[in-house]
């Protein structure tokens, strides 16, 4: 799996996948839409749907307004000024005002007379007898609104010289027998006020329209208010299914003083004309209806292979091929929100734009496929690749360090911390700024400045606002010179100043104290290497002498053993002895120093009680500080005291404490020891009164070769409080001395666990 994520050509394998079955996917969304935008979901033919039903109704109110006319004697309507009917389902090509009755006529006849028609028509004036019908009817090849009829299957019409008035009568026969059998059919009697229909499902073939035929035939429009949705007087007598003559009901009648009139309508299966609305309805109907099918058939398949690859681009987002890591483009440093904004808008550009193709009609079958791959194409490269910027953020955990929002908080934050690390500074600058500008403005009113205007007042504030910007940047970066350089003062010589987070003016500066940190770092560690030149030079010389020393050693203690009658002789021996003993001493506490201030000792830390050593360090000492007349005073400590420290080496400390005590203080004086504890400490204070004067100073006393004794003339060397103090600061504690006139304090410090 590792290897595949640095792939080259599989992460462009990828890519493709998503492009290409994004787009499927978004087509499948569109067609999903876009067939019920249309038509209802759950229509399955055309004949039910909502457009083919108003369609129908429409094309039968036609028929009424142009028989209408023609009944009426049409010219001699026109030239009277009659006004040309128009229902309640209103024409678009009448909203014109400019278009006359004449020529609405004329698209009426148009439309429906037509010689190649899906829609057939018959209507009968049963009192005159007079006929109109659709020119199908009268052609020599019948095409039955239910099935394809050719003439030589018709006994009647078998001789080729038929007359024409013999064909059409047998073809409206035939029409009025079998209509009950067409997909959409209305019969209608104006007298009897019986219909009977299949076209029932939107109900836009109910009772208004069909008292709005009646009386549009009968020319007594104006009584009859079509668009009332009060109760009629037509009945319906509805045999869709039907498959008999219509009743008898609907073509007799008896005379009235009005002219009654008998309408057959209906439309050719699966209409094959392509010449009027239903057809074009017909053939948009069978694609949408197709695409919409397959597309809710697809659409998981689809999503379940785009939501794969989309896991997988996810995986295989931010790793280079090159460096076989993690990396972030250029493009990834741009703001979290920035590219998020991107993001969302495109993504919603796309949304917006399908939708307004879903709601939108092409007259070509793959204008919509065009003009989609289109918006795709423009959007789809531009959120895809914003939502993998967003990816490699998130593994890189740069989301939250790159918002703009985080970045001026943390800048808001900080200049905060400036304003107010300083307040004597800020503080003072904030109110010269705006007395200044208060005096501006006072001045400004009262000695009425010519041409000092609204504008001019608004400009002002503008200028004082730039100007307070910048006397606010000034004083908060001088803040943060201040607070930045007492962090070098403080010891932090590796510190340095960002020169970024001053204004360009005082750069220069923070370039200076940046170089006096190094100037300092740099002599700090050329005397560090000195402090470690030396001490390996002592712990090299120590080691060199010690060898000869040992042999001198050996041979004196040789000497001691012959029987020397020589008394001077013996003396010699005896000094030799003593002076080889002390140097052996002193390079022994060199060899230690040397270890303790280097920090090559190794320690054995644990948790001891400080009292129990303490008396048990006393008790090494008693005799030798009773023999030089010393008395211990010890604090009376009977609770515990626990420390975490290597008990060889704080013994050490506590034997050069009493050790120096025995060499320098005065004979027949009380020596104090004292021991304090708090939550987090334990200390051990030694006080006794020095029997030489202490012209020095502590720090002094502290360093290596250095005695209370000016004249050197104790067998110490001086090493003793120098060791003390190393080897306390490796156990996280203190030695410090403190010296008041002849009194000495030792005061060693630990701390304190339970």
């Amino acid at each position: 799996m590792k290897r595949i994520k640095y792939s080259l050509s599989m992460k462009c394998f990828t890519q493709i996948g998503l492009a290409i079955f994004g787009f499927l996917l978004l087509l499948c969304i569109y067609h999903i839409f876009h067939y019920p935008d249309y038509y209802g979901s759950n229509d399955e033919k055309f004949t039910e749907t909502y457009y083919f039903e108003k369609t129908f109704a429409k094309y039968n109110e036609r028929v009424a307004a142009y028989v209408m006319y023609r009944e009426n004697n049409y010219t001699t309507a026109l030239q009277s000024g009659e006004d040309f009917p128009t229902s309640h389902i209103n024409e678009t090509f009448f909203l014109n005002e400019l278009v006359s009755d004449q020529d609405k006529f004329d698209y009426y006849n148009q439309i429906l007379n037509v010689k190649d028609s899906n829609f057939i028509y018959y209507v009968k004036n049963l009192t005159t007898g007079a006929e109109y019908y659709s020119p199908n009817l009268g052609s020599n090849k019948y095409i039955s609104a239910y099935r394809m009829q050719d003439s030589t299957n018709n006994q009647s019409t078998k001789e080729s010289n038929a007359s024409e008035d013999v064909i059409l009568q047998h073809n409206i026969s035939d029409f009025q027998k079998n209509i009950s059998k067409c997909d959409a059919y209305l019969v209608l009697n104006t007298n009897s006020t019986i219909y009977n229909t299949n076209v029932t499902k939107w109900g836009l073939l109910d009772s208004r329209t069909l008292e709005w035929m009646s009386a549009c035939v009968k020319t007594d429009l104006d009584s009859t208010d079509a668009d009332s949705s009060s109760s009629t007087s037509v009945s319906s007598n509805n045999e869709s299914n039907d498959s008999t003559v219509v009743d008898n009901s609907l073509t007799n009648t008896d005379s009235n003083i009005n002219d009654d009139y008998v309408f057959y309508t209906a439309t050719i299966a699966d209409f094959p004309y392509n010449g009027d609305d239903f057809a074009q309805a017909f053939r948009s109907f069978q694609t949408m209806h197709r695409s919409y099918k397959t597309a809710i058939l697809y659409l998981p398949i689809i999503f379940i292979i785009f939501l794969a690859f989309l896991i997988l681009g996810v995986q295989f987002a931010g790793y280079s091929h090159r460096t076989q890591s993690l990396q972030l483009v250029t493009y990834d440093k741009l703001n979290t929100e920035t590219a998020a904004l991107i993001m969302m808008v495109s993504f919603f550009i796309l949304l917006n734009n399908v939708f307004q193709l879903i709601n939108s009609k092409f007259s070509d079958e793959y204008e919509y496929l065009l003009r989609l791959f289109g918006v795709y194409i423009a959007t789809f490269p531009i959120f895809i690749y914003n939502f993998y910027s967003f990816v490699r953020r998130v593994k890189c955990n740069t989301v939250r360090s790159n918002m703009l929002t985080i970045k001026m908080f943390a800048k808001f934050s900080r200049w905060t911390v400036r304003y107010f690390s300083h307040k004597e500074l800020t503080y003072h600058a904030t109110y010269v700024w705006i007395t200044f500008f208060i005096l501006t403005s006072i001045t400004a009113f009262l000695f009425k400045i010519p041409g000092f205007t609204l504008l001019s007042f608004l400009l002002l504030i503008i200028l004082f606002l730039v100007f307070g910007k910048y006397l606010m940047r000034a004083v908060t970066s001088l803040s943060y010179l201040i607070e930045e350089t007492r962090k070098i003062s403080d010891g932090d010589l590796t510190h340095k100043i960002n020169e970024n987070e001053v204004m360009p003016s005082m750069r220069v500066l923070s370039r200076s104290i940046n170089n006096i940190s190094n100037g300092l770092s740099t002599a700090v560690d050329e005397k560090l290497k000195s402090e470690r030149f030396k001490t390996e030079l002592i712990t090299n010389v120590s080691h060199d002498i010690k060898t000869p020393l040992t042999s001198i050693i050996n041979y004196v203690d040789l000497l001691k053993k012959e029987e020397l009658n020589n008394d001077t002789a013996n003396q010699y021996i005896e000094v030799l002895d003593s002076k080889s003993q002390r140097l052996k001493t002193l390079i022994e506490d060199l060899v230690e120093a040397s270890k303790a201030s280097s920090g090559s000792i190794t320690l054995h830390m644990q948790k001891l009680n400080f009292v129990e050593l303490i008396k048990q360090t006393i008790g090494e000492f008693e005799d030798r500080l009773a023999g030089s007349n010393l008395e211990i005073d010890l604090s009376d400590v009977e609770t515990p005291l626990y420390i975490y420290a290597d008990g060889r080496s704080t013994f050490r400390i506590l034997e050069n404490v009493f050790s120096n005590v025995n060499k320098y203080a005065l004979k027949g004086t009380r020596v104090y020891v004292d021991l304090e504890a708090t939550d987090e400490q334990v200390s051990v204070s030694v006080k006794n009164i020095s029997a030489t004067k202490l012209n020095i100073t502590a720090d002094e006393l502290m360093e290596r070769f250095v005695r209370g004794d000016t004249s050197r003339n104790t067998e110490g060397t001086g090493l003793g409080l120098s060791i003390a103090q190393s080897l306390a600061s490796l156990q996280n504690g203190t030695f410090t001395i403190v010296l008041d006139g002849d009194l000495f304090k030792a005061i060693v410090s630990f701390p304190r666990i339970y």
